[in-house]
């Protein structure tokens, strides 16, 4: 490819740390340990932040295809998984939408289907675009400087500590006090 257009494919690289690292890390972390701190506004949160993500992921995409001159590529490991995170990407919502929908106050427990579906799914996803980012620095190493390696790893190092040194939550699927009333459509509330 035209070193002129590198440009775009290092955008690529960076947004997708972004979406991943920093956005998809946050949202599963306040999903996972802060419902319960947060109350209804862990939702909200997790709601945002994955809209930011969400945008952030078609924007490196469309970095990408403007770096392949809008040629999609299946050539590599890199390229395959992209796509496949992509497609999961787009069920995500779905299947979180699904979960909003037929939340319960009064369960006990979260349900496998759709919560814990929605639960594992995003967290596949999430792993695997880690891994995937790593597999496209490796792809073009003399466009990343020594520094760009450094905050990856040092990334993957606070993720790693945040969510599996800490405490680990009772249980995942805690109860929220939340007053019935205020609760309205997709996790507005009125105060």
């Amino acid at each position: 490819m035209d070193e002129d257009r590198s440009g775009y494919a290092k955008a690529h690289g960076v947004l997708m740390f972004l979406a991943w690292a920093v956005c998809g890390s946050l949202s599963i972390f306040i999903a996972r340990f802060k419902k319960k701190e947060y109350g209804h506004w862990w939702f909200r949160l997790h709601w945002g932040i994955n809209i930011l993500l969400i945008v952030l992921v078609l924007t490196a995409f469309l970095c990408i295809l403007t770096y392949l001159d809008w040629e999609w590529q299946f050539y590599d490991t890199h390229h395959g998984l992209g796509f496949i995170i992509l497609l999961g990407m787009i069920l995500q919502p779905i299947l979180g939408l699904i979960a909003h929908k037929r939340w319960n106050p009064r369960r006990n427990r979260a349900p496998l289907w759709p919560d814990k579906i929605h639960w594992y799914i995003g967290y596949i996803i999430w792993i695997t675009a880690l891994f995937n980012i790593k597999l496209g620095m490796d792809m073009n190493p003399s466009w990343w400087e020594g520094w760009a390696y450094v905050i990856f790893y040092f990334t993957l190092a606070i993720i790693f500590t945040l969510y599996f040194v800490r405490e680990k939550p009772n249980k995942s699927f805690e109860k929220v006090d939340v007053d019935l009333q205020k609760v309205t459509d997709l996790g507005k509330y009125s105060d």
